[in-house]
């Protein structure tokens, strides 16, 4: 504790050499007159912009039933009268006849069977390029739902639930 003691009194006897002048204290400001009036002024506005929306808001105006546009016309007025419509009866129609069902399409041709591309196979979630479509498990190509991808290859259900086997090409 002595040497800091002492340090405070050396410091007190000898200041620093780059110390700056005090600086003279502040003399208080005057009021301004101008400012007495700034909130009544302030006041008196508002008052006047609410009185004044207030009087055009509940204002009666009159309705546009009320009021009169005259009409100029330099023609005389003629009396139109309404077209005579015929009415006609239709009469039912008969139901359309029933359309064809389509036959099941014949086995794909090897000509129609899409082309297996990559696989990139992962236990949970395996991919293929099939015909240059990215496909997953249950998705379709063409007329062709895959039914399951593997390393080696992709099973295709076709039309009439004929399964096709792609596998990769060496």
């Amino acid at each position: 504790m002595s040497l800091i003691n002492d340090a405070l009194k050396q410091a007190r006897q000898n200041p620093p050499p780059h110390s700056s002048p005090p600086l003279a204290p502040l003399q208080p400001v005057a009021d301004e007159p101008a400012a007495a009036w700034r909130f009544p002024g302030i006041i008196l506005l508002t008052l006047t912009a609410v009185i004044g929306f207030g009087a055009w808001f509940w204002w009666p105006r009159p309705s546009l039933g009320t009021m009169v546009h005259p009409i100029v016309t330099t023609q005389p007025v003629v009396p139109v009268t309404p077209p005579v419509v015929a009415r006609t009866v239709e009469r039912p129609k008969a139901p359309a006849p029933p359309l064809p069902t389509p036959a099941d399409p014949p086995p794909a041709s090897p000509a129609d069977r899409p082309v297996l591309q990559a696989i990139f196979y992962s236990p949970t979630k395996p991919i293929a390029i099939v015909g240059g479509k990215t496909v997953r498990p249950g998705e379709a190509v063409g007329q062709f739902k895959v039914k399951a991808i593997s390393q080696t290859g992709v099973t295709l259900r076709g039309p009439g639930n004929q399964e096709i086997k792609l596998g990769m090409e060496r």
